[in-house]
């Protein structure tokens, strides 16, 4: 029986689609910028560096600023800046005064307007280029009395106006771009831009340090970009990463074959997973050592790995038979390293019923795969982000949609993810794929997953057998319903 604190269960497209888009977010927008090598500065970024944001929200990138003219959101990407949210980005700038190697840019959201303020290592000056680069309006830009103001033509004819200032005011602006002056040293220039009435000009030192403090304060206990971008949204927010893995069991018993799937394993299933637990990768995943030097592998480069996540998402599916190939290794033509893969052969068992589009359905595969995470990373809080089968039940005479293969297959495998929590596994909850029969990205609508029917002409749908099955597991806590 499972408890209903630890079982949960449900789960949508939408659910999964939302993630998937966050977790693109904000690994599009983490990465560190690269400055110059000969330079001697990194440049870094701390807190969230948003490209797109609503409420004409205006960010500095480098040389360029870039101000977004987009009220309505309705181009966002990635996750929104909130109030008080604290950014930092130190940068070698492309238009600067030669003298001019380091500009650190802090900067903080206060509703409509950002503040800012720019640290450079050298007296000097730096150029700005406006740039609009946002899809849905053109934007004019013209100097003001104070600084630079731009009018956007959004969708439908309607206009908004933004201004950005400076102190000192700006050595120099057209429409093209906007020249201030660096103070060097204790010397900083400040920045403020946005809609209607802005900020003072005078209160951006407080302004910054408190939402410095906030952002510390939030901070959550990940290191590196991502503990950064989660600590500047939300206090609240735990950070995982889902996975999918395929249990990897050797075809013969055999040393060769056995060796195979564990290669399988590491490289395959666990690869990234290690890189975030450990910060390196699993030496036993290649047949001479991890090619670091191949792979670019840069000294710093395993604290950026590293991310101590707070619980470890799993999609399962199938299990693979793996066995070695025979295949002499030998680098391709161009190539330091010969491809791992390259010494093993997968297929499928042909033990097992199989879904509708011939998965073999292995429960026993699901059991042995968490308890082997559960062994090899101490025990983490896992999360079941997706499991689930193709069956292509219709509607009957009555209407309704007698899809008891899918009950079988839920029911076989929840009873496996029971068996692996009573021997250990920290499974807090249980995602079934999917809601609804949905849009595949490589089979479009060809196949259906979900516990709810989907007329796809009409849009109508049905509630199937599995589906109101499920809601009654979820609300008893157990599969005996």
């Amino acid at each position: 029986m499972l408890s209903r604190r630890s079982f949960i269960a449900g789960a949508s497209a939408a659910y999964f689609g939302s993630w998937r888009k966050m977790d693109a977010a904000i690994g599009a927008v983490v990465r560190p910028a690269a400055g110059p090598a000969e330079s001697g500065v990194i440049a870094t970024r701390i807190g969230n560096f948003y490209y797109q944001a609503p409420n004409g929200i205006a960010f500095i990138k480098d040389d360029a600023a870039a101000f977004v003219m987009n009220p309505g959101g309705s181009h966002n990407a990635g996750t929104v800046a909130p109030d008080d949210s604290f950014h930092r980005v130190v940068f070698l700038p492309a238009k600067a005064t030669p003298n001019v190697h380091r500009v650190e840019f802090q900067w903080s959201r206060m509703g409509d307007a950002i503040v800012g303020r720019l640290q450079s290592d050298e007296q000097g000056e730096m150029s700005f280029t406006l740039s609009e680069n946002w899809p849905g309006f053109s934007t004019r830009f013209f100097a003001g009395t104070d600084g630079v103001e731009g009018i956007a033509t959004l969708a439908g004819g309607k206009t908004v106006t933004w201004r950005l200032k400076s102190h000192p005011t700006p050595k120099s602006a057209d429409e093209n771009q906007f020249t201030v002056m660096l103070g060097g040293p204790g010397k900083p220039t400040y920045l403020v831009a946005g809609f209607g009435e802005l900020p003072s000009l005078d209160g951006i030192d407080s302004m910054l340090a408190e939402a410095q403090h906030a952002y510390e304060k939030r901070r959550t206990k990940a290191r590196g970009p991502s503990g950064d971008i989660l600590a500047a949204i939300t206090d609240k927010a735990t950070l995982g990463s889902a996975y999918a893995y395929e249990p990897a069991y050797p075809k013969t018993e055999s040393d060769a074959d056995r060796a195979a799937a564990e290669s399988f394993h590491l490289l395959n299933n666990v690869f990234f997973l290690h890189a975030a637990r450990h910060g390196d990768y699993p030496t036993l995943a290649f047949h001479s050592g991890v090619p670091y030097e191949t792979m670019g592998f840069r000294p710093g480069d395993e604290k950026t790995l590293q991310v101590p996540l707070d619980w470890i998402g799993v999609h399962y599916y199938e299990r693979l038979a793996v066995s070695a190939s025979g295949a002499a290794l030998q680098p391709a033509a161009g190539q330091r390293n010969a491809d791992p893969f390259a010494s093993l052969r997968t297929e499928h068992f042909n033990e097992g019923l199989r879904t509708d589009s011939g998965i073999k359905v292995w429960p026993r595969g699901f059991y042995d795969l968490l308890m082997r995470i559960s062994r090899d990373y101490d025990h983490p809080i896992i999360e079941i982000t997706e499991t689930g089968g193709v069956y292509f039940d219709a509607p009957g005479a009555d209407g309704l949609i007698h899809d008891q293969r899918r009950i079988d297959f839920y029911r076989q495998h929840l009873a496996e993810m029971a068996r692996a929590m009573s021997d250990g596994a920290r499974v807090r909850a249980y995602h079934a794929w999917s809601l609804l029969d949905n849009f595949e990205w490589k089979d479009g609508f060809a196949l259906r997953m979900g516990l709810t029917y989907v007329d796809f002409a009409t849009q109508k749908r049905t509630v199937k057998d599995s589906g109101y099955w499920y809601g009654r597991v979820a609300a008893a806590g157990r599969l005996d319903v």
